[in-house]
C-alpha cells in the first residue's frame, strides 16, 4: 500500500509509516501509514491495516497508559480533523486486500463510508489514487 501510494503521490504529499497524529492535549492515534501535506504538516490521509485475526494492529493511546479499539482509533482520526480515512482488512472470500474508504463530512465530524474497493482501488480524493489490490498475488 505504501508503494502504490507513492508511486502516484503529488510533489507537495509525503508518504510515511507508523507516524503519531495528535488527537488532543492526552492522545494520539499511530495510523499503520499516513499521507502529509509537506507545506502545511496537515494528515490528509490515515490508513489503517486490520491484521486477519481481526484486531486492529494500531490503536490510539492515551497519557494513563490505556488503549482503544480499531473503532475508537478511527474516532481519533476524524476528532483530529483528518479528512480521509482507509481501513484495510483481508476479503475473506478472495484472501486479499479490501479498502473500506472514508470521508470526513465537515459539518458533523463523523466519517461516512464512500466505498469498498476489493480488485481495484480507484478514488480522486485527497489526491488521484489507483492501486491494484490483486498485485499481493504477484508477490
Amino acid at each position: 500500500m505504501t508503494s502504490s501510494l507513492r508511486r502516484t503521490l503529488p510533489g507537495h504529499l509525503w508518504v510515511r509509516r507508523d507516524a503519531a497524529v495528535v488527537v488532543d492535549d492526552r492522545t494520539a492515534a499511530e495510523p499503520d501509514i499516513v499521507v502529509v501535506d509537506a507545506e502545511t504538516d496537515e494528515v490528509v490521509l490515515a490508513v489503517e491495516v486490520v491484521p486477519a485475526d481481526g484486531e486492529a494492529d494500531s490503536e490510539a493511546d492515551s497519557e494513563a497508559g490505556g488503549g482503544a479499539g480499531a473503532a475508537d482509533a478511527t474516532q481519533a482520526y476524524a476528532t483530529a480533523g483528518i479528512a480521509h480515512f482507509w481501513r484495510v482488512e483481508q476479503d475473506p472470500v478472495t484472501d486479499r486486500p479490501m479498502v473500506y474508504v472514508h470521508e470526513r463530512d465537515a459539518a458533523t465530524g463523523a466519517y461516512a463510508l464512500t466505498g469498498v474497493h476489493r480488485e481495484e482501488l480507484a478514488v480522486p480524493v485527497p489526491y488521484r489514487i489507483t492501486v491494484d489490490l490483486t498485485g499481493i498475488d504477484h508477490l
